[in-house]
């Protein structure tokens, strides 16, 4: 009976165990279900208020619009497409540095830069940064294949209208500059007793060079790399030949309606064969737009400059 008894106790303990595992299992799937139809729905809200904000676009309601996509995202929406919108919706409420900061988020994407990137161009020229408004627009002419936009982007920019190729991409930008002449008085002093070649002339050729490029962002807040040289060289009196070259990293950032430019920059001089400075500067520009062709400027810099031991007597 005892044996009886414990056998019939096992096999309700496995019928319950079984019982239990059956339970556990459904559940799981109907937690399973649950959640995929929770992300259905959540899917198809988020389509709907993004639906509604176009409708509220096209008819003129830019308010109601920026609402009904900012809906649209909470409800797990994100896409280029979305930020497009609410950076136009913010754009025509003019409310230009909330519509910078969603064309920003997607001016690689590569449907919608380009058409990012000539509005970004537009908010520029409305806030009177003519040179970085011309930089979007060249990005928006370069990273597009579509004729329209292109189009806008050579209208903007007052160029007759050309192919482009797809994958050109904007890089470094620089100058150079070379010369020639004579120096009738290559120590530059008045006075012919200070040094006996004072008032001695000679030819030279001269060169200034320089180069940057944004290694990360752009005018509307990255790091710029600055590079630069110059050289001037006699065809006799080189003792006096002269060189120099610099090297600075400088930081941009829109602050309020205040454009920021700060940075760091090191430079070397030599005059004949010989080391003459060294200097470390650190600079601060900043420029706020009053109208198109006019506003406030601000700068300043401090260097510490080191001249090598052979000119200590100076």
């Amino acid at each position: 009976m005892t044996d009886g008894r414990l056998t019939g106790m096992g096999d309700r303990c496995n019928e319950l165990a079984g019982g239990l595992e059956r339970f556990m299992n459904l559940r799981r799937i109907i937690i399973c279900c649950t959640l995929m139809l929770s992300s259905i729905v959540a899917v198809a809200d988020a389509r709907d208020e993004f639906r509604q904000g176009i409708e509220a676009f096209r008819a003129g309601d830019y308010a109601t619009a920026v609402t009904q996509f900012q809906a649209a995202e909470r409800a797990g929406m994100r896409d280029a497409r979305l930020s497009f919108n609410l950076g136009s919706s913010f754009f025509k409420l003019g409310d230009l540095d909330a519509a910078r900061e969603r064309f920003l988020a997607i001016a690689n994407d590569p449907t919608w830069g380009a058409l990012a990137q000539y509005n970004l161009g537009l908010i520029d020229e409305r806030q009177g940064y003519m040179e970085a408004a011309e930089s979007h627009y060249r990005a928006a002419l370069t990273r597009t294949d579509s004729e329209q936009i292109r189009s806008l982007a050579q209208h903007k920019l007052g160029e007759t209208p050309r192919r482009v190729p797809y994958d050109a991409e904007p890089g470094w930008t620089g100058f150079a500059s070379f010369g020639s002449g004579f120096d009738d008085n290559v120590v530059l002093t008045a006075d012919p007793s200070v040094l006996d070649v004072s008032d001695e002339g000679d030819a030279f050729v001269s060169a200034l060079l320089g180069a940057s490029r944004y290694l990360t962002g752009s005018y509307d807040g990255g790091v710029r790399l600055d590079l630069g040289a110059s050289g001037e060289a006699y065809r006799d009196l080189d003792d006096y030949n002269a060189a120099s070259a610099l090297f600075g990293l400088a930081f941009t950032k829109r602050l309020g309606g205040w454009f920021i430019d700060t940075g760091i920059r090191g430079d070397v001089a030599s005059l004949g064969e010989n080391p003459f400075t060294s200097s470390g500067t650190y600079r601060l520009r900043a420029y706020h737009p009053i109208t198109e062709n006019t506003g406030i400027q601000l700068r300043g810099e401090a260097s510490y400059i080191s001249g090598a031991s052979e000119y200590d007597y100076l």
